[in-house]
């Protein structure tokens, strides 16, 4: 009466008679077409059948097939885009597509019925568009640990007005571009530096006019993570997470008219101790008996108790050294 053609023993269509003879014909140890579930996001599923993509229902097993142009999209047939994560959206999916061992990656709208409705062009993992969609699927879809907006070591993260969500720094050195700060509305986490503007992260604030003002003029609420950057004109807010304090922020020129903001470290308690001692110490000489001696300024810029133990150890060093 007829037959098939000539098919390959992974295709779909092989793979199905399986089901129907109840056993494993192709000899790859599954009866029926091999099922790989690639994403779970939500209520819905990216799934693998064969060569072909699903998007299912969770509680049901069974959506869409996913098909470009109206035939089913086949594993391979774009080259090395491969589809590995879904969202559901208002009105159909949203599905992420990426070259394995590049940095390469792209996003499709599909309808409800799993048709291709259009796609944003190939985007590096640590560009703002594609770290944007992050926020959407609620997962870290680069691999940079952070999802949505990240500043990577070195690089600059440039933001317009229409730009949304928070900025996580990842590491130092790293550089958020804002051209319309005040239009900025994110918060700021894993700002840090190492107390020099080439070893900082920075924050470029395009248009506030830098100032020498704004040092002093600015202000830093523990309470509420607010930084308000003041250059006597105007104020740009911005809102930061983390432990941070008034002497964390200092001002810089841009270069270029605006402003930059960048986070030297502060001293801990401890460090600020050892180098007051260091300074007592450095201050002591002796008098033309020989006779270890703390200079009278330092001596009034220093507590009692300090000042005591300084001068009981320069006379012990005194004694020690003779």
């Amino acid at each position: 009466l007829g037959s098939t053609p000539a098919l390959s023993g992974a295709s779909a269509t092989f793979e199905s008679y399986e089901l129907g003879f109840h056993q494993d014909l192709n000899g790859d140890g599954v009866i029926g077409p091999i099922t790989t579930v690639i994403d779970t996001n939500g209520s819905t599923s990216l799934v693998e059948v064969g060569n072909n993509f699903y998007l299912n229902s969770v509680s049901s097993g069974s959506g869409p097939e996913l098909k470009y142009g109206g035939p089913a999209v086949v594993a391979g047939q774009f080259g090395g885009w491969t589809p590995f994560a879904v969202v559901q959206t208002a009105t159909g999916y949203e599905v992420a597509l990426k070259v394995p061992g590049a940095d390469q990656y792209s996003v499709w709208t599909v309808d409800g019925n799993g048709n291709y409705l259009g796609s944003t062009p190939a985007l590096s993992g640590a560009s703002a568009t594609f770290e944007s969609y992050e926020l959407g699927f609620h997962q870290d879809l680069n691999g940079d640990g952070v999802i949505g907006l990240a500043v990577h070591a070195g690089a600059t993260l440039e933001l317009d007005a229409t730009s949304p969500g928070s900025v996580t720094f990842i590491s130092s050195t790293g550089t958020l571009k804002l051209d319309a700060p005040a239009s900025f509305n994110g918060q700021i986490s894993g700002f840090t530096g190492d107390g020099t503007l080439a070893g900082s992260d920075q924050i470029d604030l395009v248009n506030l006019t830098y100032s020498n003002a704004i040092q002093s003029s600015s202000t830093y609420s523990t309470s509420t993570g607010l930084l308000a950057v003041n250059n006597g004109a105007s104020t740009i807010d911005l809102h930061f997470i983390g432990n941070y304090s008034q002497a964390n922020f200092k001002f810089a020129s841009d270069g270029h008219g605006g402003t930059v903001v960048y986070d030297p470290p502060v001293l801990s308690s401890g460090a600020k101790d050892a180098v007051s001692m260091e300074s007592l110490f450095a201050d002591i000489h002796e008098d033309s008996r020989g006779a270890p001696v703390v200079s009278e300024a330092t001596h009034e810029a220093t507590p009692a108790l300090d000042f005591a133990l300084v001068q009981l150890l320069a006379h012990h060093t005194n004694s020690f050294l003779a």
